[in-house]
């Protein structure tokens, strides 16, 4: 299904899952009496930097791409058109090799300065957060796996949060079905079942 929405409004299987997940957020927003006219959730999206000929090898290789995604469309196939091109605008504009050089720069610094970078972010007096959430998107097995002869039915996969994060959502494909987790701090997000049956929702609309 989520390849034939792909096939039928264009851009990429992540950008479906971003549309999906902006307009449940959506209606999340309004749930809660907030306004999404020109509203915009800024979403931070792994991706991967290894080459062709490095999957299987051990560790992370990720930068982050980030988005801002607007809640104020209502219609589900406009919504998806104007997710797909903000992606492509980033991805053109190279922003996560940008994040990537920062944290390899990050990574050289000496320890000390290191130190002091993070305990000056939380800090900063920002007037907007630099991010709201982190969405990722994961190519799982296609197929069914087994253990002990036990078929595995189900593979919900999940993306902490920390920092000024509430609520992140890992999307994983497995055996022909998207597995979308959501881990949400109890204390900002109360009612993350709620966010759940809006990603269903959106899901069938679109």
């Amino acid at each position: 299904d989520v390849k034939a929405i792909r096939e039928a409004y264009g851009g990429r299987i992540n950008d479906v899952v971003l549309t999906i997940v902006t307009r449940a957020l959506s209606q999340y927003v309004k749930l809660h009496g907030d306004s999404v006219r020109k509203r915009f959730v800024r979403v931070l999206c792994p991706v991967n930097m290894r080459h062709d000929g490095e999957n299987g090898m051990l560790g992370n290789q990720i930068t982050f791409l980030p988005v801002a995604l607007p809640l104020g469309i209502s219609q589900p196939a406009r919504l998806l058109r104007a997710v797909s091109a903000r992606t492509e605008i980033m991805k053109n504009a190279k922003a996560a090799n940008v994040i990537a050089l920062m944290g390899a720069w990050l990574g050289a610094a000496p320890p000390p300065l290191q130190a002091l970078f993070w305990e000056a972010i939380p800090k900063l007096p920002l007037p907007v957060p630099l991010f709201n959430m982190i969405c990722t998107n994961v190519a799982g097995p296609p197929t069914a796996l087994y253990a002990v002869g036990r078929k595995m039915i189900a593979c919900y996969p999940h993306v902490p949060t920390g920092y000024e994060l509430g609520v992140n959502c890992a999307v994983q494909s497995y055996d022909g079905q998207l597995f979308c987790g959501l881990t949400a701090d109890a204390h900002v997000v109360p009612d993350a079942n709620r966010l759940r049956d809006f990603i269903q929702s959106a899901f069938r609309d679109l």
